[in-house]
């Protein structure tokens, strides 16, 4: 997680804004308090298959939804603090990206309020 007080970041103060408020918008919406957007997530090769076999966005949000499905799932989660640092050639562009992530949101939490079957 970046947001653990021993994680060290290096983003610039946009994204950080942008980062906090995907996590405080996922955490409201979701239920979710795992800081979901990190790109770092471990776990044995039979459980990750079937929590991806519950996801069905795609893009940036998938690891929101990877994450719900865990929990959902019963899965245990840890966070654990990381070295984050920010690449000036990501290919991320907060003003397309924003919109799809927060629509991404809402069809996640759509499609989670049924229990899985």
């Amino acid at each position: 997680s970046r947001f653990l007080s021993n994680s060290v970041r290096t983003d610039p103060w946009f994204r950080r804004v942008l980062s906090e408020g995907y996590h405080a918008i996922s955490k409201s919406v979701l239920g979710i308090p795992y800081d979901t957007q990190c790109g770092f997530k471990i776990c044995d090769r039979d459980i990750a298959q079937e929590i991806f076999s519950h996801v069905i966005t795609d893009g940036f949000s998938f690891d929101t939804e990877f994450m719900v499905q865990a929990s959902r799932l019963g899965c245990k989660i840890h966070e654990v603090p990381v070295k984050w640092y920010f690449d000036r050639n990501t290919k991320f562009r907060s003003s397309f990206l924003l919109w799809r992530m927060l629509k991404d949101l809402l069809a996640i939490k759509l499609r989670t309020r049924k229990p899985h079957g």
